[in-house]
C-alpha cells in the first residue's frame, strides 16, 4: 500500500512561532489532528529551553537529576512536557500524572494513547486519540557501524537486504529497519517477548502492512534535515499522520527566541 505527503495547512512550511506561543500552537495543531481520527506527531529539535521542569512530578525531577549527561536529562523533561501539554487533558490541572503500564509504557489515565522517543537532540512524540501508537527516531553518525548488531536484531530476509548494500546506504537500510522494529515493539506496549530476528519489518515494501498479531502500519518519516531516521507504528486501521518538524532559532544575540516550523505534512495513507 502506497502513501502520499502533502502540506498539512496551507501556512508556508518553514515559519517562526514565538517560544512563548508554541505549544499552545501545538496543543491546536494536535488537537485537530487527533479530533478528526489522525496521529499527530512532533519531533523536536534542539528544543531543551522549552523544557519546563515544573511540569514533573517530584518523582520525574529526582529520576532527572540522576542523569550523568545533561542532554538525556533536557530529553527527558522535555517529553514530559510534551506528554502535558499535547497528551494531557486541558480540563485537568497539571501536571496530569503519568501512570507506567506493565511492561513500562507510560499512559494517562482519560488521555489520548502516545509514545515518545528521543535521539541526540532530537525529541518526539506521537498521539492517537485511542488507538495504540509507537514511534522512534535515530541519528545516523558517520563512521558508526553496526555490523556486528545485524546478526541479532534481523529476520534473514531483512539481513540479506542490507548485506546487498554498501556504504552509508547499507547503513541508511540498517537504521530503517532498527527503527521500524522499534516503533513496532513500542505500539504493542509488550516489551521485547519475541526474539528480534523472528520480525520481519518488509525493508523492501513501503509503508508495510503487518499482522502482529493484529493489523499494525509501519510508516518511514522523511525529515527535512539529513541524518535522521524516523519510523511510525500505528493501528492499520487509521488513514492520516500529521507530522510536525520543528526546531529552536535564536536572534542576532543568540537568544532563543522562536520555534521555527521546518515542515508540517499530512501523510495519507492509500486504501
Amino acid at each position: 500500500m502506497a502513501c502520499s505527503t502533502i502540506p498539512a495547512s496551507a501556512e508556508p512550511a518553514r515559519r517562526g512561532v514565538p517560544r512563548r506561543h508554541f505549544w499552545h500552537h501545538m496543543r491546536q495543531c494536535c488537537g485537530r489532528a487527533v479530533a478528526r481520527g489522525q496521529v499527530f506527531v512532533l519531533i523536536l529539535r534542539h528544543g531543551a529551553i522549552q523544557a519546563d521542569e515544573s511540569l514533573l512530578s517530584s518523582e520525574e525531577r529526582r529520576r532527572a537529576q540522576r542523569f550523568l549527561r545533561r542532554i538525556d536529562r533536557d530529553n527527558l523533561i522535555l517529553g514530559r512536557c510534551m506528554i502535558q501539554h499535547l497528551v494531557a487533558p486541558a480540563s485537568r490541572p497539571r501536571p496530569v500524572d503519568i501512570a507506567v503500564g506493565t511492561h513500562g509504557k507510560p499512559y494517562i489515565d482519560g488521555g489520548h494513547a502516545f509514545n515518545l522517543a528521543h535521539s541526540d537532540r532530537y525529541v518526539a512524540c506521537a498521539v492517537c486519540a485511542s488507538r495504540p501508537v509507537g514511534i522512534d527516531v535515530e541519528i545516523f553518525k558517520h563512521g558508526q557501524t553496526n555490523a556486528e548488531l545485524l546478526p541479532l536484531i534481523a529476520h534473514p530476509s531483512e539481513r540479506q537486504l542490507i548485506e546487498a548494500q554498501s556504504g552509508t546506504k547499507r547503513d541508511a537500510l540498517f537504521l530503517r529497519c532498527w527503527t521500524r522494529k522499534e516503533a513496532l515493539l513500542k505500539q504493542r506496549g509488550t516489551g521485547l517477548i519475541d526474539d528480534l530476528c523472528d520480525i520481519d519489518v518488509m525493508l523492501d515494501v513501503p509503508s508495510p502492512l503487518l499482522q502482529y498479531p493484529n493489523a499494525i502500519r509501519l510508516l518511514d518519516m522523511v525529515a527535512p534535515v539529513r541524518g535522521l531516521y524516523a519510523a511510525l507504528a500505528v493501528d492499520g486501521a487509521i488513514r492520516q499522520v500529521v507530522l510536525c518538524f520543528a526546531e529552536l532559532a535564536a536572534d542576532t544575540d543568540h537568544r532563543p527566541t522562536t520555534v521555527i516550523i521546518l515542515s508540517q505534512q499530512r501523510i495519507i495513507i492509500d486504501s
